[in-house]
Order: C-alpha cells, then structure tokens, then sequence
C-alpha cells in the first residue's frame, strides 16, 4: 500500500485547496514545519483549515503566503499600519506587514492521533496568548543555556 503513495507539493494543491476553501469547505494539511511546536508537531498533527473572516483577531492562526511563495502557520499577536504581526510559538522573531491578502485560510482545529481538537477548546485558547505573553522567558531560556553550554564547554562569556 505505501508505494501507491505520491507526495504532491503544496503548490500544485493550492488552485484544489482554493476552490474548497472559497465553497466554504475545509481542508486538512500535514503540518511539516517546527515553528509552531509544541503546539503543532510535524509528522504528529494535521491542521484544519477553513476560509478566514475577514478580519483576524489576535491569537488567531492563519495559513498564509509569504511574498517569496512560501506557506506559512503562524500566530497573530498584533497589527501594524500594513498589515498582521505574526510569529511561530517556536521563534523569537516577529513577522511585521502581513497583508490580508496574504492569507489564505485560518486554523480551526488540529487532527492529533485520530482525535480533532478545535481551536476553541480551552487548551488550545488558552495556550496562544500565554505562550506568547511570556516571550521575554523563551528568549532568556534560550540565553541561559547558550551560557550553561559554553560554560561547560570551557568557554567563557
């Protein structure tokens, strides 16, 4: 049964993933990036996409499309003058300016060993805006063990 299987870029998909989208349907993608773990785990969890309203909130997850074609699922965590602020709950930079245009659908669940868990659920809700709110302790986390391993590496500061 695997060698039926064929991987199709998402490029080739996107005209297929639009219609259903667009008719109000939902689409269901591997996710494939750690940028959004430990929310989202590659080769654990599915995302569930559906069309976006119009207008995205704070903490919402919308699948978009960077300027240089690549897909993206990040988070929302404000607006700018141009557009949406977005990082991954696995990165430490923000991305400024993305347009409305930009986005293609938003996460409305997450499929997890058979089970779908909606966005609405109390520990994907609540999760966003903590994992986010305490920024400031991912990056010093990430400073101290730089440090630690330096230190036992024998190097100094």
């Amino acid at each position: 049964m695997e060698e039926n299987k064929k991987t199709v870029r998402l490029e080739e998909m996107l005209p297929v993933l639009l219609e259903k989208i667009e008719q109000g349907g939902e689409v269901v993608i591997p996710v494939t990036g750690v940028s959004m773990k430990p929310m989202l785990v590659p080769g654990r969890d599915y995302a569930v996409l559906k069309k976006a309203p119009e207008k995205l909130k704070k903490y919402d997850i919308p699948f978009y499309r960077r300027e240089n074609g690549q897909f993206v699922l990040h988070r929302i965590v404000g607006e700018d003058e141009n557009g949406y602020i977005l990082i991954g709950d696995n990165q430490r930079e923000k991305e400024y300016s993305v347009k409305r245009s930009q986005i293609i659908a938003v996460l409305t669940a997450v499929e997890r060993e058979g089970e779908r868990i909606p966005v609405e659920k109390m520990k994907l809700r609540l999760y966003g805006p903590l994992r986010n709110e305490i920024h400031f302790l991912r990056a010093l986390k990430i400073r101290t063990a730089r440090r630690l391993r330096k230190n036992k590496n024998g190097k100094k500061d």
